[in-house]
């Protein structure tokens, strides 16, 4: 399968409005105004990379991979179904509604919804930030990366590193907190990018933790980490940089009930790279402030 990039993320929240006001003058992304029920957010030449549309609780609603070519997209409906997934086809309602050519869905066995897509609708030159901003780090390389968390088990890491194709950039637990609780977390690539989607292994819970936006200026993440306060948007992670992935980003809490990372410098790496487990998880920074895990992490219900 030849997924290329993180190319959108849909959520629902009942707080959607807020993204219409913060993320364009804290973040400098661009509202795109085409749908009354729904805030699209620009970051680059595609239509827009996050749509945040009403609902009745925070939560992700689909992730939203690209592929290069039609006859990609056909290949990964084939490759899907024979692995013995349910193949759902987006008509061409969902695939305007989506701003793509064509899609296909999955559910993946922690239950989350992953669209694959070909031709996202772009313009160039169609970036407006919301504020003086250099720009982010997107294209072809996608929006950033997505942080999920469930349960690692054997089949859910078949399905995301076989049936899906990602690489394992590096696996191994991490601190939750001062209080010595341990997770597994599992790194996966689908470009140059350290990782496109990582997996936080909590045995209990399920749901969205953070989503991460580059920008092409460290300013840009200065500015937006001094403009939270305006915003009544609290800082969850200050400062700091990560040891295998060394950016320098801070995470805040947003409307929605999960985190945002804003990063600058994000590295790009080959197939030779080799990762061990670092003895620990950040450089320096990324103090938590005590605001608490994201509202978004819910009890997995059991039958």
């Amino acid at each position: 399968m030849d997924i290329r990039s993180l190319a959108y993320l849909g959520f629902e929240s009942p707080n959607y409005r807020a993204w219409e006001t913060f993320a364009p003058a804290v973040l400098g992304m661009q509202v795109v105004e085409e749908e009354e029920d729904a805030v699209f957010l620009r970051m680059d030449s595609r239509h827009h990379r996050v749509v945040v549309r009403p609902g009745q609780r925070d939560d992700i609603s689909y992730v939203g991979w690209e592929v290069p070519t039609l006859d990609a997209l056909e290949t990964a409906a084939r490759e899907i179904s024979e692995a013995g997934y349910q193949v759902e086809r987006g008509d061409s309602k969902l695939a305007d509604q989506r701003r793509v050519l064509a899609l296909i869905a999955v559910t993946d066995p922690a239950g989350f919804r992953h669209e694959i897509a070909y031709g996202q609708w772009y313009q160039p030159h169609s970036f407006t930030p919301g504020r003086p901003h250099d720009g982010f780090v997107a294209e072809e390389q996608g929006l950033g990366h997505l942080v999920l968390a469930a349960p690692v088990t054997d089949e859910y890491r078949h399905f995301l590193a076989t049936v899906l194709s990602f690489t394992v950039y590096a696996e191994f637990p991490v601190e939750l907190g001062p209080g010595g609780a341990t997770a597994d977390m599992l790194f996966l690539r689908c470009n140059s990018r350290t990782h496109c989607l990582a997996i936080i292994g909590l045995p209990s819970l399920r749901g969205i933790e953070h989503f991460e936006v580059e920008a092409k200026s460290l300013s840009d993440v200065g500015i937006a980490y001094d403009l939270l306060s305006e915003h009544n948007l609290e800082i969850t992670r200050t400062l700091g940089s990560h040891t295998i992935d060394p950016v320098v980003s801070f995470y805040f809490r947003t409307p929605s009930g999960f985190d945002m990372e804003c990063a600058y410098g994000g590295i790009d790496i080959d197939g030779t790279v080799v990762v061990g487990k670092p003895t620990k998880t950040d450089i320096w920074g990324h103090r938590r402030t005590g605001v608490g895990p994201a509202t978004t992490l819910r009890p997995i219900e059991t039958d």
